[in-house]
C-alpha cells in the first residue's frame, strides 16, 4: 500500500476488470467499481502487513494479514490476471476466518448498498 492507503495495484486495473471476492456474493465489473469497493474495503483495515508477493506468467499474487475496525483479524490472498497490455483484467480476492468476512461483508453492504443494490455482499 503507498501513504494514502490505496493500494498500488488498483493503477493498473483495466477498464473492464472483474473483481471477485469472498465478500461478494457474485462479481463486480468496470474499473470505477472496483476501485470504489477496494478503496472502501482498506478503509476497514486499522493494520496491514504482506507476507507474500510473486508473480508467475501474466499473474501475480499478494498474501496478507490485517486487523478490521471491530478488532477482528484477516487473512487474504489477493491473485491478479493481466491481460496483453500488461493491465490487469481480473482481480480475486479471498479472505478468511469466515467471521471476519461475514463482518466486513456487513459493513460494506451498510455503506455501499446505495450504489450497488442490497444483494451484492453477503
Amino acid at each position: 500500500m503507498n501513504t494514502n492507503n490505496r493500494p498500488a495495484f488498483l493503477d493498473l486495473l483495466a477498464d473492464d476488470v472483474i473483481l471477485t471476492s469472498t465478500f461478494l456474493k457474485g462479481s463486480i465489473a468496470g474499473r470505477a467499481s472496483v476501485i470504489h469497493i477496494i478503496q472502501t474495503v482498506v478503509s476497514y483495515y486499522t493494520s496491514l502487513s504482506r507476507s507474500f508477493h510473486d508473480s508467475l506468467d501474466n499473474r501475480e499474487f499478494i498474501e496478507y494479514d490485517a486487523e478490521l475496525l471491530g478488532g477482528l483479524a484477516l487473512h487474504g490472498m489477493i491473485a491478479m490476471t493481466k491481460n496483453d497490455d500488461g493491465m490487469i483484467s481480473r482481480l480475486s480476492v479471498t479472505q478468511s476466518p469466515i467471521e471476519s468476512v461475514l463482518w466486513l461483508s456487513t459493513e460494506l453492504g451498510k455503506k455501499l448498498s446505495t450504489d450497488y443494490g442490497n444483494d451484492v455482499f453477503l
